[in-house]
């Protein structure tokens, strides 16, 4: 069953004609094609995605997998007097990528439609990647990988974080890459914070560095962390890290299709723990992604959803002590119905600069 009739399926389910896709993400999935405004309707008929002037001649030139409508008086009025022509009378919209404006806009422009609402009714199936969207998110990975290689050069004491993190950025930029997420660079006493912002901080010697930061491939996202260490580790910061790292690898050798996201969260977390560091541990093991950097299912401990084929997830444990440091390793991977790829390659051994 192709894409449309799937997403019509779902549709038929809460008893929708067609179904209409108003944010960027999905649409994209949809239709396969990446613009910042436009909506697409998924009928029996087509789907039908409705541009206006800035994309028209790009849509026309990609080719994307759908009927492109241009549309001069406004997106929205276009596509409800196509709605109106085609007799459509119910369509189904999903509530959690639009805003309470949006809707009530969306309501009176459609007025004479039923907009029948319910929350992510794609996410599993946009969760469930196929063979292209796979090939993007390797290519994704692959530069993300080749980064970390071209930054382990310019490590050195007196560079900044944000000397690091905006290379980073101009080596996306040179690749053809978008950031898939603002990078994050954090040294010494910084790296205890997860989600840090990079500054003009100069790296220490004998420090953990972190970086997490991933490229955005045609649309697909990567997502990679290592820590590293300028100079060399003490005994403490080697066991911090191997604890870290041997959690990463429980993470995957639990994650197989089939097998409940919760228990991938805590293979990952329970090592952790055992270690003495649990409360160090401050969030989840792990997300899926793709478009979007942080899709469904998620890794966590809440997450009762079933690993299944053409899921792409992260694996990220880390510790994480205040005012002392903090390790992260991350690697994306790719969930099949044989096995479990890890598609980042670079080395996760302690690295001493």
């Amino acid at each position: 069953m192709n894409k449309k009739n799937k997403i019509l399926e779902i549709a038929g389910k809460f008893e929708a004609e067609a179904v209409i896709i108003t944010d960027n993400s999905t649409r994209y999935w949809a239709t396969g094609f990446r613009s910042s405004a436009g909506i697409a309707i998924i009928s029996t008929e087509e789907i039908a995605l409705f541009l206006d002037g800035r994309y028209t001649e790009k849509a026309y030139s990609e080719k994307p997998d759908a009927v492109i409508y241009p549309c001069v008086n406004g997106i929205s009025k276009t596509a409800s007097e196509y709605v109106g022509n085609k007799g459509i009378c119910s369509l189904l919209i999903d509530e959690n990528n639009i805003t309470l404006g949006e809707f009530e806009s969306l309501k009176s422009i459609f007025d004479k439609v039923k907009l029948i609402h319910t929350k992510s009714p794609y996410a599993e199936l946009i969760s469930q990647k196929d063979d292209r969207e796979i090939s993007l998110i390797k290519e994704a990975v692959k530069i993300t990988d080749e980064c970390f290689n071209h930054i382990l050069s310019m490590i050195k004491p007196g560079i900044y974080e944000s000397d690091i993190s905006a290379e980073i950025d101009y080596y996306f930029r040179k690749r053809g890459c978008e950031n898939a997420f603002e990078t994050i660079v954090v040294s010494g006493v910084k790296s205890s914070m997860p989600h840090g912002t990079p500054e003009m901080v100069k790296l220490c010697e004998n420090s953990f560095i972190t970086m997490d930061f991933g490229a955005k491939y045609k649309g697909y996202c990567s997502d990679l962390t290592r820590t590293v260490v300028l100079g060399k580790a003490d005994d403490e910061q080697k066991f911090v890290y191997d604890t870290v790292l041997k959690a990463n690898y429980k993470g995957i050798e639990t994650a197989k299709c089939g097998v409940v996201c919760k228990d991938v969260d805590l293979a990952a977390r329970d090592y952790i723990s055992n270690k003495g560091f649990g409360e160090y541990f401050s969030h989840s093991t792990g997300h899926s992604l793709g478009i979007d950097i942080h899709e469904s299912p998620s890794v966590s401990r809440l997450c009762e959803s079933v690993l299944s084929n053409g899921n792409v997830i992260t694996i990220e444990p880390g510790i994480y002590i205040p005012g002392k440091y903090g390790v992260r390793i991350e690697d994306t991977v790719l969930i099949t119905d044989t096995e479990t790829v890890v598609l980042s390659k670079s080395p996760k051994e302690l690295i001493e600069i």
